[in-house]
């Protein structure tokens, strides 16, 4: 399987945000909770890239950031999901 690349270009800073991993997981909001899904108490957590890429097909977003700027949950739409090597 090829790697997994998913990014988006932060419409205010330009820079480019990647999937953040906390504690070797990443996270994900789960848009059955709506306004609520940022909460902690409904974080979904899952290890690999290849799950978050399963989750985003579904509807969830994912905790990115640029490594400088707070993170944030950005939802799949606005997101570039490829194989890595892929124009």
């Amino acid at each position: 399987m090829n790697a997994i690349s998913i990014t988006r270009r932060n419409p205010k800073t330009g820079r480019t945000e990647t999937p953040l991993r906390e504690h070797g997981w990443y996270v994900l909001g789960d848009p059955a909770h709506g306004r609520d899904k940022h909460r902690e108490r409904f974080a979904v957590r899952v290890r690999t890239i290849e799950e978050v890429t399963d989750h985003l097909r579904r509807g969830f977003s994912v905790r990115m950031s640029d490594g400088v700027t707070r993170p944030s949950l950005i939802s799949p739409k606005s997101l570039q999901i490829r194989a890595a090597g892929e124009g």
